[in-house]
């Protein structure tokens, strides 16, 4: 299973987006934020595999959400998106460590394949260490 967060200043486009998300199998949406403290707090309370992050948040830039968040520990895998196809943003978002950059609308099923991809992967890795987890131990007694 996927986790993800989706960080969006506008309610309208961020339900859209949990709208898209909502098709795709292996995905759970374990947090939603509108603002930069807000975000960043889901993201510490709650750490996902994958957090998508809009350009313009209610309070600031989406850049500092990204900023904060490659501080973390284990980040997650950040997908920026914005509206605005600005060459320089996208470079700028990049630069500080986002691993996707969309231009929504216009790549939105760009966006929604690598997400698939993404959690079919996530899926494979787990079942994968769910099965070594539950393969049976060897016996190493008399080994030391």
């Amino acid at each position: 299973m996927l986790n993800l967060v989706v960080v969006y200043g506008s309610h309208h486009v961020g339900a859209s987006i949990v709208h898209y998300l909502s098709q795709l199998k292996n995905l759970a949406i374990v947090g939603q934020s509108c603002n930069v403290e807000d975000a960043v707090q889901t993201l510490v309370s709650k750490p996902p595999d994958v957090v998508i992050i809009d350009a313009h948040l209610k309070d600031g830039l989406g850049l500092e959400v990204l900023r904060r968040t490659k501080l973390l520990g284990a980040p997650p895998l950040v997908i920026m998106t914005a509206a605005s196809s600005y060459f320089q943003y996208r470079r700028e978002c990049l630069r500080h460590g986002a691993d996707y950059y969309f231009q929504l609308p216009h790549e939105i099923d760009d966006m929604m394949n690598t997400l698939s991809r993404l959690s079919s992967l996530f899926s494979t890795v787990n079942e994968e260490m769910k099965s070594v987890n539950e393969s049976p131990q060897r016996n190493t007694e008399g080994l030391n």
